[in-house]
C-alpha cells in the first residue's frame, strides 16, 4: 500500500475532507510525511509537525502546496510534556 495515496481509489478520492484540518505529529518523513500529504490530497488543511527536521518538514509542506494544498509547519516535540501548556 502506497501511504501517499491515502482516500484514492483507482484515481478517485474515496474520502473528502475539505473544510477539515489535521495536525500530523512527525510529519517531516516517511510515514507521517504520506499520510501528511494524503490528508491534503483528500481537501485536508494539514499542519506538519516536526521536533528537529526543519528541512524535512519544509519540504513536505512544498510539496503539498505545490499540489494546491493548505499547509503550515509547526516545530514542537510532542513526545515532552512539559513543553505543554492548557490555554
Amino acid at each position: 500500500m502506497n501511504i501517499g495515496s491515502i482516500g484514492r481509489s483507482e484515481g478517485r478520492t474515496m474520502l473528502r475532507l475539505e473544510g477539515k484540518g489535521a495536525l500530523v505529529t512527525g510529519s517531516s518523513k516517511g510515514i507521517g510525511a504520506g499520510i501528511a500529504k494524503g490528508l491534503a490530497a483528500a481537501g485536508a488543511s494539514v499542519a506538519v509537525n516536526y521536533a528537529s527536521d526543519r528541512r524535512g518538514a519544509e519540504a513536505v509542506a512544498e510539496a503539498i502546496a505545490a499540489s494546491g494544498g493548505q499547509v503550515i509547519v509547526i516545530q514542537g516535540d510532542v513526545s515532552k510534556s512539559a513543553k505543554w501548556s492548557s490555554t
